[in-house]
């Protein structure tokens, strides 16, 4: 990435010389150095911008990026199962996601996120759980996209497949009738790549529920909420009117409210 100081240089030229007041930032990830450099030198200058974030980002981080302008992100969310998270070496939990998913929407942070499925060593229980999961988190914002993960180069499945029981490893078919080579050179210079498993695990067998809910997550978003009041003698409210619920109003108070 950019140096802070070179960013908030390349920022100041697009607003005065050209008055942009959008940015999209083609960083895969933003640099953690920018959330003290960059979003608070450039807040105020009426810029509206996409970032691509880790999920792992604090509630404090969430506000520095809602206060520097940034209505848009792409969180690398990707599963809401802690298993498969561990698979994927993410180094986070589901709660962990649905708290920032919670945050951004709080914030009026619009977070484009995918859900993938997929990943050798993943069982039918880790989706059979993810299902009982999603209706409760129907009010936060739904996945951009629900698909099979990507073999791409570079990544850990490509460079050692045979310790995930991953075989088969070949450049997808679109490669054949882009470029005239033979298999050996188009194995040289593709980055996506098909494969297959060492189990035969057919991963869309048990994703199908999970996919269909997405798709219906996006056609028709849960019009409830559920929100907390702090009240003046105290007390936490409760406010539940997702379509899922059970009791609409709870008081915490004591160590409750703190919990």
């Amino acid at each position: 990435s950019k140096s802070p100081r070179r960013a908030v240089s390349e920022v100041n030229y697009f607003v005065e010389k050209w008055k942009f007041d959008m940015l999209q930032a083609v960083d895969n990830v933003v640099a953690m150095e920018y959330f003290k450099e960059f979003f608070p030198v450039i807040y105020g200058k009426g810029l509206t911008l996409f970032y691509e974030v880790r999920s792992n980002l604090s509630y404090k981080q969430v506000r520095i990026l809602k206060e520097a302008g940034v209505t848009q992100v792409q969180p690398g969310i990707e599963s809401l199962s802690d298993n498969v998270l561990r698979l994927m070496r993410k180094g986070t939990t589901a709660l962990r996601n649905i708290q920032l998913l919670k945050w951004f929407k709080e914030n009026g942070i619009s977070a484009g996120w995918n859900l993938l499925y997929g990943f050798p060593g993943e069982s039918i229980k880790d989706y059979a759980e993810m299902l009982k999961l999603l209706p409760t988190i129907r009010f936060l914002q739904p996945p951009n996209s629900c698909g099979p993960v990507r073999l791409d180069r570079f990544s850990p499945y490509f460079n050692n497949p045979e310790l995930f029981g991953i075989t088969n490893v070949n450049p997808i078919s679109a490669y054949k009738y882009l470029y005239p080579f033979s298999d050996d050179s188009l194995k040289k210079i593709a980055y996506y790549f098909d494969y297959d498993y060492k189990d035969g695990a057919f991963p869309i067998s048990y994703a199908e529920a999970i996919i269909k809910f997405v798709d219906e997550w996006k056609r028709e978003p849960e019009v409830g909420t559920l929100k907390s009041i702090c009240k003046k003698d105290g007390t936490l409210l409760i406010v539940d009117t997702r379509g899922c619920a059970i009791q609409r109003h709870f008081a915490l108070s004591g160590m409750d409210h703190e919990v």
